[in-house]
């Protein structure tokens, strides 16, 4: 069941604005007598694991295409944000600013997030760890598919290099700007490819034939759950 809801999920990120469509599993997870609050919270402990080592990642690039002075002031201003986030969300005073003024009478719908989201922390290390093994071993799947991409069209990048670039792509990604972050993450990587001196025809086929996939992957999954169903 969880394989069916995770493959909705993601072909709704195809047609949500950023990465928003992720957040749909906690939906079809309600299924399961599992809270929408203690879905959107394992959604929140996911993405904020992802975000973290796309800024380790998308830091580093920066660092290698634009000095070392960049690196130093990424890594502040990542370091102030993610501090910031984290006050916001721990301090309790905080939280009921929140539920008082934000979410009002939906606050009950996200009942249990602060307690499941807090829960990977205090209780739940093992898993948090898995999460992140398995989120580095996906970054490495996806710079491998880019790299064979370009290797097809003549285009020899190392691997390292589209692990770290592959960071400020995901980053891009969830600005809630346009529809899947498209044209975002396309811009950014035809600027940053152009500065190691790939031509931004090469760049440009590569996110199409990427985007391809996606789309077809997306189609291919409906009519799987549809069949299964």
């Amino acid at each position: 069941s969880f394989w069916r809801y995770y493959l909705l999920s993601r072909v709704s990120t195809l047609v949500l604005p950023g990465r928003m469509g992720e957040f749909t599993i906690a939906y079809f997870l309600k299924k399961q007598n599992i809270s929408f609050g203690e879905g959107i919270a394992a959604v929140v402990a996911d993405k904020l694991t992802t975000i973290f080592w796309s800024v380790v990642f998308g830091i580093t690039a920066l660092a290698i295409l634009f000095g070392a002075a960049l690196d130093i002031s990424g890594t502040i201003v990542s370091l102030f944000l993610l501090t910031a986030s984290g006050v916001l969300i721990l301090l309790k005073p905080s939280r009921k600013f929140i539920r008082k003024f934000i979410l009002r009478k939906y606050a009950s719908s996200f009942s249990g997030f602060s307690t499941t989201l807090f829960s990977y922390v205090r209780q739940n290390k093992k898993a948090l760890f898995l999460n992140t093994l398995i989120t580095l071993f996906r970054t490495i799947i996806i710079a491998f598919s880019a790299k064979f991409m370009f290797l097809s069209l003549g285009a020899d990048i190392s691997l390292l290099t589209l692990i770290f670039i592959g960071g400020i792509e995901t980053l891009s990604t969830f600005l809630p700007v346009t529809i899947n972050g498209l044209g975002i993450k396309q811009g950014i990587g035809v600027y940053l490819f152009g500065l190691l001196g790939i031509p931004a025809e090469i760049v440009a086929t590569r996110y199409i034939i990427g985007l391809l996939v996606q789309y077809s992957f997306g189609l291919l999954t409906l009519l799987f759950v549809r069949n299964k169903e």
